[in-house]
């Protein structure tokens, strides 16, 4: 579901869910809103926050995409379903989190791993070739500049293994079984060249 920019979060933790409204407004302990209507005259700043806020326009856009939430998480799903039909025979590649419940998924991308790690950039580069995008979901916090630079150090040698095999796949509400298969046929092909 998107909102543009911005977005919600739940939680089912009263502390947590508190802390979540002062840190989105600066770490302010009361908003512009309950100062102009007489519930507060000043405010506090009793840890640093952040602008989080979203706008009216983008709430709107989020709350109409709410009524739409349930029938695009279903359309997911088919896709997911889809994807695994088409690639369960795929000896190159895993496809990770099979295990889990399919209730409790939001089926937000369609990742894969590459067993073999080293064929993975030349397979993504072919198919941007043929015109479908892949992606990495997510890089490993560790390698990024602003992690790096501020001196955080890690040892991850599982993410490293898994990260250097994974890409993402097409994965969007609207893609038809004609666009999945099409994806899957250049994969399986493409894989068979790099071998």
């Amino acid at each position: 579901m998107t909102t543009g920019e911005g977005g919600m979060l739940t939680s089912n933790d009263g502390r947590l869910a508190e802390r979540i409204r002062l840190m989105r407004s600066h770490g302010m302990t009361t908003l512009t809103l309950d100062r102009h209507r007489g519930y507060a005259r000043s405010y506090d700043v009793t840890e640093f926050g952040f602008n989080y806020r979203i706008d009216e326009i983008r709430a709107a856009l989020g709350l109409s995409q709410l009524q739409r939430l349930d029938s695009q998480l279903s359309r997911r799903k088919e896709i997911y379903r889809y994807y695994l039909e088409k690639l369960n025979d795929m000896d190159e590649i895993i496809i990770p989190f099979l295990d889990r419940a399919e209730d409790n998924v939001g089926y937000h991308i369609f990742p894969i791993h590459i067993k073999h790690t080293s064929w993975r950039d030349a397979l993504m580069d072919a198919l941007k070739r043929e015109g479908i995008q892949t992606s990495i979901h997510y890089p490993p916090i560790h390698h990024f500049k602003a992690y790096r630079e501020a001196s955080y150090s890690a040892d991850c040698p599982l993410t490293e293994r898994l990260m250097a095999g994974e890409m993402t796949l097409p994965f969007y509400p609207s893609m038809t079984e004609e666009q999945i298969s099409t994806v899957c046929e250049s994969l399986r092909r493409n894989l068979l060249s790099i071998k």
